[in-house]
Order: C-alpha cells, then structure tokens, then sequence
C-alpha cells in the first residue's frame, strides 16, 4: 500500500478517536485504532510507531492537508479535539472557498451547450446563490465568453441523449440524411456526445450496419428508448483511442493512420505552430521561404476541410491520395470562379 494512502487511512482514524468525546484517548489507543483500519485494507499492516503518530498529529496541525486540526494534549497523557466540534470531514469553506466556488459556478452555468440532469441543474443553481450570498458578490460581469449557438439546430436532444448514455439504453432514432429525400429510422446503442465546429454530433452503435455510426444532432427529427433491443457496447471503442488520429469526428472503418506531409508559407506556420491542427503534428524543415509538417492521421472530410481552408497557404505533399483528392477540389473550386 502506498504511504500516502496509509498516512490518509491513519489521519481518518484519528479524527474517528478524537470526535469520539465519550472516551479519553492515549497515543497508544490513538496507534491501536490506525492499525485496525490499515489492517482492513492490508492483513499484516502495524500499528504506528509512537514517531509516526506524532509526525501525523503535526501535519493535520500544519493546514497542509487543508485544514487545522486543533489537536492538544491534556494531563500529559490524552489527546483531544480543543475544539469539540471539530471534524475533518465537516470543515466549512473560507471565504476564499466560497468565491473560488462561485467563480466556478459562474464558468459552467455560462457553457450552456453542456447537458445536464435537472437534479444537477437545480444542485448548481442553489449553490450558486449560496455562494454568491456567502461571498457577498454584485459582480455580473461575463468574465468568459464561449463561442455557442444557444438555438442552434438538434440542441433540443442534448437533455434526452445525455440521459440515455448515462442509463447504457438503447435508442431509435429518426435520421434526416442531406443527401436522402426521406428520412431513415435507425437503431442505436448511443455512447458519446461530441462537440465538432459548432455542431454536436452522437456517436454509437448502429445495431443495423454493425459499426460505430456518427450522427449530427441538427439532422434527428424524433428519437426514444427502444425498449426491444439490448445495449451493445462495440469492443474497439474507447474514445480516447478510437479519436487519437482524427480530426473531427469521422473515422472510417478500417482505415489506417498515415503520414502526411504538408508544406506551408512562413506565416501560415506561425499560426499552425501556435494551433497545431493535431497532437502529432511535427515541424520537420524549415527555409526562409516554406516549413514542412508532418501529421499522423486518417484522413477524413474534416481533415480535408482544415486544408482547403488554408489552400492559398498550404500544399499537401504526401500522401499522393490525398494530395490528389485536394487538387481535384481546388480545380473544381477554381473552375466555379473561371
């Protein structure tokens, strides 16, 4: 067991002693006391040394751990709590507490798009009066601005789809597709809700095509529990590892991270230096006239969309297929203004 474990396990078992006020305690009781618990959590653990304890009565003194316990000896022989009601695991907040919460609170009721149980909202809510009346605070400045579309379209299923990823249910849901004239009924096992450019898309399991399916909220007309259909959790995804070499939020099955590499102008680099457009992306040459990155991703549209932003700027070296792919976008953009 770790020693900083042990030293929390022994600091909850003195304040156990010591808010028990119907006993007097010794060092010795105090060390029989912290044995017991650490045994609970490992059969051949000792009880402290005389040392030991003390060095812990001393650091719960300290503040250190985030408060101070007023632990003093009485008769030269028990220890107690100075303070009779003192209890580490009641200590009330400071005023700095207090306005630390509130600025917190203030952060996350101003990101709106975050989805949340009512019982969660109405918790928020109320300690965010209690704080503000604690810290005493008429500051309604908007400190932190995020770049959100309150209204935008499919925000309405943020509330149900958060509910049923949290209770593992299997969902239908009725897709309108860009490119369909009617919409599609599909059967989903719904696993993640992810931001992407201002959109928000679920991400789960289509139980039809058998693959992790990305939806976008703004495209779903209707969607419920489907009651008849068992959740299936698809063994590969893990969305630290199904995301790692993406842009966006489209991965396609069975395809491969690649290296690519792009050539960009001096100020085009300084900006992807600052905001590089992956974690692996890398510089790897530099001249006075071009710097070369090089990124390990799976190209997707997202990826494609990044590049033809910044088409004046950048040139796709390598791969060829994506180089090619780019060249045929920007010669069918360029034939549109001919």
């Amino acid at each position: 067991m770790a020693k900083n474990i042990q030293a929390h396990i022994r600091y909850k078992a003195i304040n156990k002693c010591l808010t028990r006020i119907n006993k007097r305690w010794t060092w010795k009781a105090i060390a029989k006391e912290c044995g017991n618990a650490l045994r609970a959590r490992q059969t051949d653990a000792r009880n402290p040394s005389r040392r030991t304890l003390f060095y812990d009565f001393d650091n719960m003194r300290s503040g250190d751990l985030g408060y101070h316990a007023p632990i003093v000896c009485v008769d030269r022989k028990y220890y107690i709590y100075e303070d009779p009601n003192f209890n580490i695991e009641k200590i009330p907040l400071s005023p700095k507490d207090f306005a630390d919460l509130y600025e917190l609170l203030r952060l996350m009721k101003s990101h709106q798009r975050i989805p949340l149980t009512d019982e969660l909202s109405t918790i928020i809510n109320q300690l965010s009066k209690a704080a503000k009346n604690k810290f005493n605070s008429n500051d309604n400045r908007l400190l932190v601005a995020f770049d959100q579309i309150p209204d935008a379209p499919g925000h309405q299923w943020m509330h149900s789809l958060y509910q049923m990823i949290q209770k593992k249910a299997t969902i239908w849901v009725s897709y309108q597709s860009f490119t369909k004239k009617k919409p599609k009924r599909l059967t989903i096992s719904p696993y993640l809700l992810k931001e992407y450019n201002k959109r928000w898309f679920l991400i789960g399991y289509n139980h039809k095509t058998k693959e992790v399916y990305t939806l976008p909220l703004d495209r779903i007309l209707d969607l419920d529990a489907d009651l008849l259909t068992t959740f299936y959790l698809y063994p590969p995804f893990h969305p630290q590892n199904w995301y790692k070499n993406i842009v966006g939020v489209t991965r396609e099955q069975g395809k491969e991270a690649v290296l690519i590499r792009i050539k960009a102008s001096p100020l085009r680099a300084a900006y992807l230096n600052t905001k590089p457009l992956h974690h692996s992306q890398k510089e790897v040459f530099r001249t006075d006239t071009e710097v070369h990155f090089t990124l390990f991703l799976i190209p997707n549209y997202e990826l494609q969309s990044q590049f033809l932003a910044m088409a004046d700027e950048i040139e796709v070296l390598e791969p060829l297929s994506l180089r090619k792919k780019i060249a045929c976008k920007l010669a069918s953009a360029t034939q549109q203004y001919s």
